[in-house]
């Protein structure tokens, strides 16, 4: 009876689960679709569409669906006919509303929308009606399982869609004019758990702001430096260790509280094991370095078959070492735990390098009491590539 029971459980699971992943599926291909039909089939020329289909291969929808939906939006295949619609109306107390829809079916669609506002004490009105009051913006998009309410309602308030397009033109207009971005640290956004990290990924997600930022590492030998906060942000928008901005994986290498479990403000020393990065070209390699560090989140932690492939590949540029230049796990020099004691790491093409310790905290009156070298010239290196 128990044994019955338990299939029967994982079987309803899976039932729950794989419905949820069709409607999902079903809302990418029903995107790709209309970007098909009104942009035409070719992504490199139709940005909604390409976007469309970023989304979904990062939801894991099948190439093979993300095909044959581009066929049906270009007219290859025509048994499905989706239409975008536009409805506008009247909430409860008066409060305008627009309403967006994408349907293969507009009297169904039309029925279902005039119920809804008749059941919340609203009405829908004719085209026009209200759509006078409002000038089209952006889209604000969020977790709904993840989200402070009250504070994404505050930022609704206090910054509006003209605040957002004005940061992402100014954001889009600098990098098209630099060689190198630089992710700083120093709290530059407070030290909440992934208080940087995430304030920085959630500006550099923009697809303007992203295809920016490929087209400089990719078009015009860029560089990208990411230092402790920044570092974070770089290993969360995927620019290390895949070398473009990407979603995590469940496995993708990241960095984690320190294991101590508290905030740690000492100088480390960090061993420079691959000069792969443009930024480490006037470092010594195999040189040891005294550097800063000042952080609560700086544990690296990947698993075996990432590190093994990193250090294959190169990609870990600094590890924690002793003064003598011996890789350590001790607490003593690894200071955060972080695995193979690992402090920096590259993208598969050296272009975007970040590291923990604060190497642009260097100056004659600096540190002047701790012993050994402090300056990797990371700035110098940088500036010489270009010259």
């Amino acid at each position: 009876m128990s044994g019955h029971s338990k299939w029967s459980t994982i079987k309803h699971k899976k039932a729950k689960t794989d419905s949820l992943r069709a409607a999902e599926f079903q809302k990418f291909s029903r995107e790709i679709i209309v970007a098909s039909k009104l942009g035409g089939p070719d992504p490199a020329g139709n940005f909604r569409l390409r976007t469309a289909i970023e989304k979904a291969k990062a939801a894991g929808l099948p190439n093979d669906n993300i095909k044959r939906a581009i066929e049906k939006g270009s007219g290859a295949g025509n048994n499905e006919n989706y239409d975008e619609m536009i409805y506008e109306g009247y909430a409860a107390g008066g409060v305008a509303v627009v309403i967006e829809a994408m349907t293969d079916n507009k009297n169904r669609t039309a029925g279902d929308i005039r119920s809804y506002f008749t059941k919340f004490n609203g009405n829908l009105g004719e085209t026009g009606c209200v759509g006078w009051m409002f000038d089209k913006k952006g889209c604000i998009t969020f977790n709904k399982d993840d989200v402070d309410y009250e504070k994404l309602f505050e930022a609704a308030i206090n910054l509006d869609a003209e605040d957002i397009r004005g940061s992402v033109d100014e954001f889009e207009k600098a990098i098209g004019q630099a060689q190198m971005i630089m992710f700083p640290g120093g709290f530059s956004a407070g030290d909440e758990p992934d208080g940087s990290a995430k304030f920085i990924t959630s500006v550099f997600r923009n697809e303007r702001i992203k295809e920016a930022v490929h087209r400089l590492l990719q078009e015009r030998d860029g560089l990208a430096l990411g230092i402790c906060n920044g570092f974070q942000a770089l290993v969360k928008l995927g620019l290390v260790p895949y070398g473009e901005i990407k979603t995590q994986k469940d496995d993708s290498p990241t960095l984690t509280t320190n294991s101590i479990g508290r905030h740690i403000s000492k100088s480390v020393y960090t061993k420079v094991v691959t000069n792969k990065s443009p930024l480490l070209r006037k470092a010594t390699l195999g040189g040891v370095y005294a550097v800063p560090a000042s952080h609560g989140e700086g544990r690296f932690v990947a698993s075996k078959e990432w590190i093994d492939k990193l250090f294959e590949n190169g990609q870990v540029a600094t590890q924690y070492a002793d003064f003598n230049g011996n890789i350590s796990m001790d607490e003593e020099w690894n200071v955060n735990g972080s695995y193979a004691a690992i402090e920096g790491i590259t993208s598969p093409d050296g272009r975007c390098f970040g590291k923990m310790a604060h190497v642009e905290r260097r100056g004659e009156s600096v540190a002047i009491n701790i012993y050994g070298e402090q300056d990797l010239k990371i700035f110098e290196s940088g500036v010489k590539y270009f010259k």
